[in-house]
């Protein structure tokens, strides 16, 4: 699997994506999902506009467990990723974590401080463009069922508030999940609780002028199929973007 896409500096000259390919930084299987742990690769683009065959991250960045998605600010000094821990094969759940980088050395990612209970989950951050607030998904208490997505304000480093649901009209009982902010404000993401096409459609919804989420709109064909269609991200005037999806006439 090769999924969920995301632009490594503000020229989107730079991809990082999560795969579960050979040749990461292990080749041990999830039971689970029966292929590799899943890792965090990155790409970049020529000047004549291919990318580059793609390089796992070493660690820190990735470990033995699962990693990703990720989401990068625009200086690409800063990436906020989902880190699944492992130790002696007991999973120990997800978290996001953010690491910075000097140079081009990536430091040790830093577990951020959202509250939570203590058996959920959190991980597909996106973030605004100062990095102040963020949605990510989770199956935390108080949502609509499934994972929902939820919202949370930065307080101090690496301390945010508590999560805020983003409400019935975007969440369902089924999974809401992989959120991307675009610059405009607009928000994407991918639902298999909505009515749609089929398995994971992506949907598109922004705020009134009272801060809360309106009604999701479908993308429709031919951004969404009958397959799985997820992971959407957006160039800054919203005329070209990634998507991840399993239809007919992939790998």
């Amino acid at each position: 699997s090769d999924f969920s896409p995301s632009f490594g500096n503000g020229e989107y000259s730079e991809l990082y994506f999560i795969s579960s390919r050979e040749g990461g930084l292990t080749n041990k299987k999830d039971g689970r999902a029966g292929e590799c742990f899943s890792d965090i690769w990155f790409s970049e683009m020529n000047k004549k506009g291919s990318w580059s065959r793609p390089v796992a991250m070493t660690e820190p960045i990735n470990t033995e467990g699962n990693e990703g998605p990720v989401y990068l600010n625009k200086r690409g000094t800063a990436m906020y990723l989902t880190q699944c821990k492992v130790e002696r094969k007991k999973n120990l759940g997800c978290g996001i974590y953010v690491s910075e980088r000097k140079g081009r050395v990536w430091g040790e990612p830093q577990l951020l401080q959202v509250k939570i209970d203590g058996s959920s989950s959190i991980g597909h951050p996106t973030l605004n463009h100062d990095e102040t607030v963020m949605i990510f998904s989770s199956d935390i208490s108080g949502g609509y069922g499934g994972k929902d997505l939820w919202i949370t304000v930065k307080q101090k480093r690496n301390v945010w508030s508590d999560p805020m649901n983003l409400g019935s009209l975007v969440n369902t009982p089924g999974d809401e999940m992989f959120p991307f902010l675009a610059d405009d404000g607009t928000l994407y993401f991918a639902s298999n609780g909505h009515v749609g096409m089929g398995g994971f459609d992506i949907y598109r919804t922004s705020e009134d002028e009272n801060g809360a989420y309106i009604g999701p709109i479908n993308l429709k064909s031919p951004i969404n199929s009958f397959g799985d269609d997820f992971g959407m991200i957006v160039g800054k005037n919203g005329e070209r973007g990634y998507l991840t999806s399993n239809r007919p006439g992939g790998k």
